[in-house]
């Protein structure tokens, strides 16, 4: 499980807004079933993740398509929201965009609102990367540069009587 800060900018100060922006996020969020694993791929994700040893392959394959549908070819399909990024998720603070264009002189804003993502009103999510347990991450030292750098880039152009709200993300 980890924890992380998110930025959500959306035009009107509501609960509801702040959800439906996230929604397309979750990973409670089912969608249409698609092709997760190919029979080779599994078989592969098996002996690498899974003690399988010398197992024949369709002993792995079972193993991974256990509660999964399958076709013909040995595909796995599954349901699970490609595009989450949380499972639950609180709101910490709200302010318009007005008041972060107010900052200190020579302060970006990543300075005193750092946040691993940003949701623009548009609901798109951008990030560096992607969050897994235990606060891994998955952004290359030169993604995380260009976050820090670009941060700002997110503010710049909203509509000052917008407004950001501060959510704690879990996954």
């Amino acid at each position: 499980m980890s924890h992380y800060r998110v930025a959500v900018i959306h035009k009107h100060d509501s609960y509801d807004e702040i959800a439906d922006l996230l929604a397309p996020y979750s990973e409670l969020l089912e969608v249409e079933p698609y092709i997760w694993l190919s029979r080779e791929d599994a078989i592969a994700y098996a002996r690498k993740h899974y003690d399988m040893g010398r197992k024949h392959d369709k002993t792995c394959w079972e193993f991974m398509a256990k509660d999964h549908q399958t076709d013909e070819d040995g595909n796995i399909y599954t349901d699970y929201n490609p595009n989450s990024k949380w499972d639950y998720w609180g709101d910490i603070d709200t302010c318009k965009v007005k008041h972060l264009k107010k900052k200190k002189k020579g302060q970006s804003v990543r300075e005193w609102m750092p946040t691993y993502a940003v949701v623009t009103a548009d609901g798109t999510w951008h990030s560096p990367g992607d969050v897994g347990w235990f606060g891994s991450s998955t952004e290359s030292d030169e993604q995380w540069e260009e976050w820090e750098k670009n941060y700002n880039r997110f503010f710049e152009k909203v509509d000052p009587d917008y407004y950001v709200t501060i959510v704690d993300c879990h996954i």
